[in-house]
């Protein structure tokens, strides 16, 4: 419960609103970050409309399903790497505050060299409308909020965030 694990290696280096990163940590709670090592405190699992803004939320972060989640028996996060994109695996990982009514959520985070990121649910079920599903920069003030406390997710469900290709500009 409230643990993080890392920095693990990428494998690439990784862009992400103006900065370059090789490696990431990885939260029992549903989210991974470039730079915050945050374990325990309401920081890590109290979820958050996204971005979250002040100082005591994870800064930049990847948020698939950010919540209260517990490893109680069997679950876990792994990850793999083989050069052309890194991936991150919650398996049955439970809400905590479903216990003792099953909630069981697979997910995955892909990430891809070229700042492509994909977050992919095989199953989820229980409670889905408690929990943060984004992005956020390093100041916690840019972010791009999926769903914050609904019912969004679902079964088999992939989300893609895509950067705007260098050679597109825009003048307002």
């Amino acid at each position: 419960d409230d643990q993080n694990s890392g920095p693990i290696p990428i494998g690439f280096d990784f862009p992400f609103y103006g900065n370059t990163f090789g490696e990431i940590h990885v939260n029992t709670n549903g989210w991974l970050s470039f730079t915050n090592d945050m374990g325990g405190g309401s920081g890590s699992w109290s979820n958050a409309p996204i971005p979250t803004g002040g100082t005591s939320k994870p800064e930049n972060m990847l948020a698939p399903f950010w919540d209260d989640l517990h490893f109680r028996y069997e679950e876990r996060a792994t990850y793999y790497n083989d050069g052309t994109r890194f991936i991150v695996q919650y398996t049955d990982v439970e809400r905590l505050s479903s216990y003792p009514t099953a909630s069981y959520l697979t997910f995955q985070i892909i990430l891809y060299p070229d700042g492509t990121v994909r977050y992919q649910y095989l199953s989820v079920e229980g409670v889905l409308d408690s929990a943060s599903v984004g992005m956020q920069d390093e100041t916690r003030t840019i972010g791009l909020e999926v769903a914050y406390n609904e019912p969004y997710l679902h079964d088999e469900l992939a989300i893609e965030f895509t950067r705007v290709p260098d050679w597109l500009l825009m003048d307002p």
